[in-house]
């Protein structure tokens, strides 16, 4: 084979990569490899592994979910409504995001003039490297550079760390997730699956380029007037090709041939080897099922890649691996997320409790006591609906009472007269009432010393509506006062268009089939009165001496269904 060579053009190699070494400035800047190389390194395999991409991008949804939210944003009322503005939705899902793909997260702080906190933004993460520990082994600063390879026409700026104690108006807060043989920055944890999203991508390359090439399997290249070369020249000429050829982009393998004078040139293809492409369709199967591993995915299907499983569909499968994933993997996630804004909020005195909304698990009310602020979606006047935001916060505030009470007399018409006025005159004849200024913790203002008064949504089992739905579900009762507020704005979704909107008069919306039913609740072993006595005083009242009732009633349509005959409480549009 002296006049010929073999070329082998694939070139997949899994050695193990290791991270390049850390670089440091004269100006005690670090970066992360040559150029802070290693950031990019991260972002080429989310740019071209298919399956890396998927997973990271639905993580990331999934940490956010429907937004961020303050669980005592009714105890810190002004808090709750700057934070919107502090810390914007953008923002933090951009945060969120560069979290999910470097395994480590940095954002500006930046101060009022006064002291107080202006605005927690985003800055990419990869921009931002740390300078050099001092004596103590605290960073106390960071370098932020818009290009880190071209650093004399981008030059770096130094920024105060966070909590460092320096008085800067803008400082950088920077952290990740805990690693032992990091110092300076952090590693995603996928790290051990890069390799295998770099091979992923360059499979998909070489099957691009066997597909332009005819799906060959390799070629001869005759070479004229070459036989005389000498092992210098043919090494050379080998090594152009290799540099032209070599790569996945022009897979194959080739032979070439050193000829004489009277050869013409001339390239011929292999024979197709069938089972090369079988072979290649294995490895790239190896290839998403060790990504998914290292990303500790709980299903193919959250990738989106249907398996066989034993579910009935993809959907269980996906609803089965989703909460087991957000359970183990993404929870910790949105912790260390949630404590950093946190941390923040508390250094200037802003005492919020956060939490994302889920994306689609089921938000349990009695683990949130939470007042979102409240908005609703502003299309058509007929078919509006309360958004999920602030559906979730009104589940929140309702409640399932102690096994001492026990419910004694519930409306089930649409029209409130027996209930109400049953229990206000029982309650004026056996004077069990409490003072109208009464202020017994958790008690509503129609609750007495001895009775308590509630509402629950109630209606048809199925409504056309999320809200209604979810209300239904969550099957809780409430205080007047929590549900009877002109809070709920959205344009034109009130009384004749207006923007104001009250949930306990008017419930989904226009057209809405459901109504709040009012259910009485006595306290069980009190030495007053029995539950038997109770129940055979209110239903002995005559409905003329139920009308006779002087205390607080509600309006009409808390109790009505819309419908024509009430003309949907005019929540349409005067024409």
């Amino acid at each position: 084979m002296e006049n010929a060579s073999i070329i082998n053009l694939v070139t997949l190699s899994f050695s193990n990569y290791g991270k390049p070494k850390l670089q440091i400035n004269s100006k005690d800047w670090v970066l992360n490899g040559r150029n802070n190389s290693y950031y990019n390194y991260i972002m080429d395999r989310n740019t071209g592994s298919p399956t890396g991409a998927s997973v990271n991008r639905t993580y990331a949804e999934l940490i956010v979910g429907k937004g961020l939210y303050a669980k005592n944003a009714h105890k810190n009322v002004e808090d709750n409504a700057n934070l919107k503005n502090q810390l914007r939705q953008q923002d933090y899902e951009n945060i969120a995001y560069d979290f999910q793909i470097f395994g480590e997260f940095t954002f500006f702080v930046t101060k009022k003039n006064n002291n107080g906190l202006k605005s927690i933004t985003h800055v990419p993460n990869h921009l931002v490297v740390p300078e050099k520990e001092n004596a103590d082994g605290v960073i106390e600063a960071y370098w932020y550079c818009k290009d880190w390879s071209n650093t004399r026409k981008n030059t770096p700026i130094r920024y105060p760390a966070f909590g460092s104690g320096s008085k800067g108006k803008i400082q950088v807060y920077k952290t990740g997730i805990y690693s032992p043989e990091q110092t300076y920055f952090f590693n995603p944890d996928y790290q051990a699956a890069l390799q295998y999203m770099e091979a992923e991508e360059e499979i998909s390359n070489m099957n691009l380029t066997s597909v332009k090439n005819g799906l060959s399997a390799g070629y001869i290249i005759n070479v004229p007037n070459a036989i005389n070369w000498t092992a210098d020249q043919k090494k050379e000429f080998k090594k152009k090709v290799e540099e032209r050829l070599t790569g996945s982009s022009n897979t194959s393998q080739f032979i070439i041939s050193y000829n004489g004078v009277d050869v013409e040139i001339k390239v011929t293809p292999f024979p197709v080897n069938e089972n090369i492409h079988k072979q290649w369709e294995s490895l790239n199967n190896t290839c998403a099922q060790k990504i998914l591993t290292g990303f500790r995915c709980t299903s193919p299907s959250i990738a989106g890649i249907v398996s066989s499983s034993g579910f009935s569909n993809t959907a269980d499968e996906m609803d089965t691996a989703e909460f087991q994933l957000i359970k183990r993997v993404i929870q910790p996630k949105r912790k260390l997320l949630l404590n950093s804004f946190e941390d923040v909020l508390n250094q200037f005195e802003i005492m919020l409790e956060l939490d994302f909304l889920p994306l689609t698990e089921e938000v349990d009310p009695l683990q949130a006591s939470v007042e979102i602020p409240l908005s609703l979606k502003s299309e058509g006047n007929t078919r509006q609906e309360v958004d999920d935001a602030t559906t979730d916060s009104l589940i929140a505030l309702g409640e399932e009472l102690e096994n001492d009470w026990i419910c004694i007399a519930e409306d089930d018409s649409k029209e409130i007269t027996l209930t109400e006025d049953a229990l206000n005159q029982a309650v004026k004849l056996m004077e069990f009432a409490l003072p109208k200024d009464s202020n017994i913790k958790d008690d509503s203002k129609q609750d007495t010393s001895l009775f308590k008064v509630r509402y629950r949504y109630s209606g048809n089992k199925k409504g056309e509506r999320n809200f209604c739905n979810k209300m239904l579900k969550a099957n809780l009762v409430y205080k007047a006062e929590d549900l009877d507020k002109n809070i709920m704005t959205a344009p034109k979704m009130g009384p004749n268009g207006s923007d104001t909107y009250n949930v306990f008069l008017y419930k989904g919306g226009v057209n809405c089939n459901h109504f709040w039913k009012r259910e009485i609740y006595l306290k069980k072993n009190n030495e007053r009165i029995s539950v038997n006595s109770a129940i055979k005083m209110i239903n002995l009242l005559e409905p003329s001496e139920r009308r006779k009732a002087k205390w607080e009633q509600n309006p009409k349509e808390v109790a009505q269904a819309a419908d024509e005959k009430n003309n949907f409480w005019r929540l349409k549009k005067k024409k």
